[in-house]
């Protein structure tokens, strides 16, 4: 789980409380800081507390933002391994019109 398990348990507990507040939601956008170097265990360890909640949020859309602060390999690698997911530079409004795209597609489809 990476930096979950690093975190102290009163973080832990409010990370997951965090999480939990997205029971009531139509769908969940999961942004992930491209550049951080954990960014893998980070997804992971999201994953894994929504499969332990009671409820499931709706249709779930996965986001890479800092697409611009890493290299090729890093991009290549995600979009390899999260062919389905978005990509953005939120600072440079990169990929914005086709996430908000996405998103309206995600409420269409509730």
């Amino acid at each position: 789980m990476g930096f979950i398990q690093n975190l102290p348990p009163p973080l832990v507990d409010a990370f997951r409380a965090t999480l939990e507040e997205v029971t009531d939601a139509d769908a969940l956008l999961h942004v992930v800081d491209l550049s951080h170097p954990a960014w893998v265990h980070q997804i992971d360890a999201v994953k894994a507390i929504l499969e332990t909640m009671d409820v499931v949020p709706g249709p779930s859309l996965l986001t890479f933002n800092k697409i611009d602060a890493v290299g090729s390999d890093a991009l290549n690698q995600a979009k390899l391994d999260y062919p389905d997911a978005a990509f953005i530079a939120a600072r440079d409004r990169l990929g914005l019109k086709t996430l908000r795209q996405r998103l309206l597609n995600f409420t269409q489809q509730s």
